[in-house]
């Protein structure tokens, strides 16, 4: 799906399934980089969907390949609660000057 003409700049792509209303297992695949063991946004997503939809309860988990997380979502919709699991997977160092250098060279800026 990521390659389709129908998304020229890529998409991520989430298979949820609703295990029940307290529970979903969630599949997340980001653009440019394959299946992710997890992304918090996506699993956000994925909940407040099942939640307009009826499928899930305010509060609930959301089971995928980096563990479980807790999604709360309150009734008047202010701001959605995400809590669970991290893990480092990647440090480094960026040197600023040359990134900034480089971006202004580029034709696409």
């Amino acid at each position: 799906l990521e390659k389709h003409p129908y998304f020229p700049e890529g998409c991520h792509v989430e298979f949820v399934e609703v295990v029940h209303t307290e529970l979903l297992k969630v599949r997340l695949w980001q653009k440019g980089l394959g299946e992710v063991k997890a992304f918090g946004h996506g699993c956000c997503a994925a909940a407040s969907v099942a939640m307009r939809l009826d499928k899930a309860i305010r509060k609930l988990n959301v089971r995928c390949a980096g563990g479980e997380f807790e999604v709360i979502w309150p009734e008047d919709e202010s701001a959605i609660l995400l809590t669970g699991p991290t893990e480092e997977v990647f440090s480094g160092e960026i040197d600023a000057v040359k990134l900034l250098s480089a971006h202004q060279q580029s034709p696409l800026s």
